[in-house]
């Protein structure tokens, strides 16, 4: 019975040692190429990313605005020039912008920063519209939540105020005395 044993392992399994060292090889060489990619390729294309900041377009339209929740849980609005109340958000609508909202305050607290700092929106002329916290300098393009949200934000630049048509008649003149 051993013989028959020892005649069906020759048959099946090979002798040669070339496989063993063929695998062997590609081991190594796979080794070879992740090392060099993770400490020379890697490092190279981070300084790249690291060198190349993206433009920023200009700015078409901005407004400094302060959000307050009551007791009640609406949020009022108001514009942080004038100190004028822009809107005032019942409790359950504008979900988006209330996530938002406490979004940036538990970031606030997080950084022991002014909870009650200004944010500044801003509509730059390539279309983007950025929410930026004054208190952390946190940014972020509103559009990459869809135009439906963006819009709980964006209807705050098209509201204008005799405050604000006067500051920019002031901005204006003064412009020209130079």
């Amino acid at each position: 019975m051993n013989k028959a044993v020892d005649d069906y392992r020759a048959t099946v399994i090979p002798a040669s040692p070339v496989p063993s060292i063929l695998a062997s090889g590609l081991i190594i060489l796979t080794l070879g190429f992740v090392t060099f990619h993770q400490f020379v390729m890697a490092p190279a294309a981070a300084e790249r990313e690291v060198t190349t900041p993206t433009p920023r377009a200009a700015i078409e339209t901005s407004r400094l605005l302060k959000f307050e929740q009551t007791a009640e849980r609406e949020v009022i609005v108001r514009d942080d020039l004038s100190g004028e109340m822009v809107d005032q958000i019942p409790d359950g609508e504008s979900v988006f912008l209330r996530s938002v909202l406490r979004s940036a305050s538990m970031q606030r607290r997080r950084f022991e920063v002014d909870v009650d700092a200004a944010f500044r929106l801003e509509r730059l002329v390539d279309g983007a519209i950025l929410l930026t916290d004054l208190a952390t300098n946190d940014e972020m393009d509103l559009r990459a939540f869809g135009d439906i949200n963006a819009d709980d934000f964006t209807r705050y630049l098209s509201v204008t105020s005799e405050v604000d048509d006067k500051r920019v008649a002031t901005l204006a003149n003064s412009d020209g005395d130079d």
